[in-house]
């Protein structure tokens, strides 16, 4: 169990690199799965800001003396598992693609607030260099809640009406 803040912080870190890894593999099973142009294109533009946070991340955590958490993160798994059986389902290809839009930009509202909690622990250690990958990392995940919102509404209107002609 963590004691002090630097053991605090590098638990939390690991813990958010199993988060970012979890949600990495999460959008790129989206990207597949995904048929409409404008998300395929914007989950696939995710895809290497993602692996930059994943080793803004790994540094970190090498830095506070390696992993001190799980590999795996409950609830990413928890949003594996509920996107499985709505793939099992087998809802129309709209509906999929709705609920990817969806839920992106919900892992990007969760990528921020995770951000800004370690960013404050962070700036307590008083570690400089940690606390500007978490920064960046803060700031990657800013641009793509702000790419999300400016898609999301284009995107649900495409979807849905499609779905409204094909009923």
């Amino acid at each position: 169990m963590p004691m002090t803040l630097r053991e605090l912080l590098a638990y939390q870190c690991s813990r958010m690199l199993a988060l970012e890894r979890d949600i990495w593999q999460l959008n790129r099973l989206m990207m597949q799965e995904s048929r409409n142009p404008r998300l395929r294109q914007l989950l696939q533009d995710h895809d290497g800001p993602s692996r930059q946070r994943i080793s803004h991340l790994e540094q970190v955590v090498d830095r506070l003396g390696g992993v001190m958490g799980p590999e795996t993160n409950a609830v990413t798994q928890g949003m594996f598992h509920e996107y499985r059986e709505l793939l099992a389902a087998n809802p129309p290809r709209e509906a999929v693609d709705i609920a990817n839009v969806l839920d992106a930009e919900k892992h990007a509202h969760m990528e921020m607030a995770s951000y800004n909690g370690l960013i404050a622990l962070a700036r307590l250690v008083g570690d400089e260099g940690i606390l500007q990958l978490l920064l960046q990392n803060l700031s990657g995940a800013e641009h793509l809640l702000t790419l999300f919102e400016r898609e999301l509404p284009t995107i649900l209107s495409e979807l849905t009406g499609q779905m409204r002609k094909a009923a």
